[in-house]
């Protein structure tokens, strides 16, 4: 965005003081340069975060799996140390 608004104020200030019409197809070219660049920048930062964020998603549901499983022998194991006192008490 700095970018955009660097290169439209150079226009504006070359067009304003007056140039000669090489230099003004120059900077025309820059400002061409500088938005491409920065259509580039962009993609390649929206493609970086696409993959962040899935790494994460994955990470979140390998860490729910994990827990789950730790959950579920725990309640095994309170399982069958519960049924281990009844059965004592009932003796």
């Amino acid at each position: 965005m700095k970018q955009i608004t660097i290169v439209f104020l150079s226009l504006l200030l070359m067009f304003t003081y007056g140039c000669s019409r090489e230099d003004a197809e120059k900077v025309t070219d820059k400002a061409k340069e500088a938005t491409t660049a920065t259509k580039k920048a962009a993609s390649e930062t929206y493609d970086k975060a696409a993959e962040m964020t899935k790494e994460a998603a994955t990470a979140t549901k390998e860490a729910a799996s994990e827990t789950y499983d730790k959950a579920a022998e725990m309640t095994k194991e309170a399982a069958s140390e519960a049924a281990g006192k009844a059965t004592e008490m009932s003796k």
